[in-house]
């Protein structure tokens, strides 16, 4: 658990320092990775797939779009603290 805390720390001061966009794609890849992780080790488990389990992979999944649309598209930037600007 303290992990997933210091990886969502490190995300969050990540958005207020660097593009969002990459935070963003970031944050989509670890989606896929845990998605694809999840279904891949399902064979070794008891039971295969649950209820519980296949709920927050739904979640994650509208995460992982949610996250694809905002990296897509251009993020709102202050230019010097006067004006907002669209980023390129």
């Amino acid at each position: 658990m303290a992990a997933a805390g210091i990886a969502f720390f490190v995300g969050a001061v990540l958005v207020g320092l660097a593009d969002r966009r990459i935070v963003y794609l970031g944050g989509a890849v670890v989606q896929v990775v845990v998605l694809v992780g999840y279904f891949a080790m399902a064979s070794v488990r008891e039971p295969r797939y649950d209820a519980w389990g296949l709920t927050m992979k739904a979640a994650q999944a509208v995460m992982l779009c949610v996250l694809v649309l905002l990296a897509l598209t251009a993020p709102v930037a202050w230019d010097e603290g006067q004006n907002a600007t669209a980023t390129p």
